[in-house]
């Protein structure tokens, strides 16, 4: 096969100037910006875009459907050097100059440079990225870190989670959070089929370790500039999401703080998932989409079904304190 020069940047690469690695991945991109804003760009020490001669199956036994969606596919696939087990998305990108595909290119850019920045136990691994121009396709290549244990929305659907189980996952949860929100990203689509748990076998240590993952959502905080873009999944979005205005200018430590919405909506989201482990719904669910916004906008919930009676109180306060309407009074990840 007649491989032509493509673009890979491996985590961990020894890397020349970061400039030079953009102005090759930007020669490989036919013309697209590589240039990525400086508060997105990873450090030059930790991974690099390199023009390389590569076909991924030449360095990897690609395998079974793991999965697919509206972007792409991802499947199995192991490292013929290694045996390391690894999950591989294939994306064919529309190179086509309309304003949708370069939309789509450009949100797609975005999260991997995101995923980049994001080395913790907690979250999913991203490990290498290619891009390849081959038989008149463009086609990007995302080896990801490979759990076999599922998603949590599976994981309820299968069997039901003791409260010491939603517990563990909550804190892993929280934890990888904190440190999405320390490095200034949040992750604005927390909801369980978002996330992974390493394995299905119940007898392994690891059956319940839970890691994040899908930063399609994702964005870099900036402190001078909340987030106002509405987004998210009906029934797991905060309220202030949904209207940004909800915030209004407030001030804070002598700083004016204009509306919008930050690292808070990803604690509202745990409190809804936790909640729905605990009692098998979420706390605003309707069948009606518009509804259930308007649910989530007012912020009514209650214990009073009859399985909350089998539910800790520290387990309700918890849910209380994740579920508050104003931002600025809900608990942070660190608490």
């Amino acid at each position: 096969r007649d491989i032509p020069i493509d673009v890979r940047w491996t985590r961990g690469a020894s890397a020349p100037e970061q400039a030079e690695d953009f102005q090759h991945a930007g020669e490989a991109f036919a013309g697209r910006d590589a240039n990525y804003s400086s508060s997105s760009k990873p450090n030059a020490k930790q991974c690099s875009w390199r023009p390389v001669r590569y076909d991924i199956y030449d360095y990897y036994d690609v395998g079974r459907e793991l999965g697919r969606g509206s972007s792409g596919v991802v499947k199995y696939a192991t490292d013929k050097a290694t045996g390391n087990e690894w999950a591989v998305k294939m994306i064919e990108l529309n190179t086509n100059e309309d304003e949708e595909a370069e939309f789509v290119v450009d949100a797609l850019r975005r999260e991997i440079e995101i995923m980049k920045l994001v080395n913790h136990p907690t979250c999913v691994f991203l490990y290498e990225v290619i891009e390849q121009n081959w038989r008149n396709s463009h086609i990007m290549f995302l080896t990801l870190e490979f759990l076999g244990g599922g998603d949590l929305f599976e994981r309820i659907q299968m069997e039901p989670l003791t409260e010491r189980d939603v517990a563990c996952m909550a804190r892993d949860v929280l934890n990888g959070l904190k440190y999405l929100h320390d490095i200034g990203i949040v992750h604005r689509d927390v909801k369980p089929e978002n996330l992974l748990f390493a394995s299905s076998d119940p007898s392994s240590p690891h059956y319940n370790t839970v890691k994040i993952s899908d930063f399609g959502l994702a964005a870099i905080l900036d402190p001078s500039e909340p987030l106002r873009d509405m987004c998210g999944t009906p029934g797991y979005v905060a309220p202030e999401v949904l209207n940004p205005e909800l915030t209004g200018d407030l001030e804070v430590n002598g700083c004016l703080v204009k509306a919008g919405y930050s690292t808070p909506v990803d604690v509202w989201s745990t409190g809804v998932m936790v909640f729905e482990c605990l009692s098998g719904s979420t706390p605003f669910h309707d069948e009606d989409i518009g509804r259930m916004l308007q649910n989530t906008m007012r912020g009514d919930f209650s214990f009073d079904a009859l399985i909350w009676q089998h539910v800790s109180q520290e387990a309700q306060q918890f849910l209380c304190c994740c579920l508050v309407m104003d931002p600025y009074s809900r608990r942070a990840a660190e608490q």
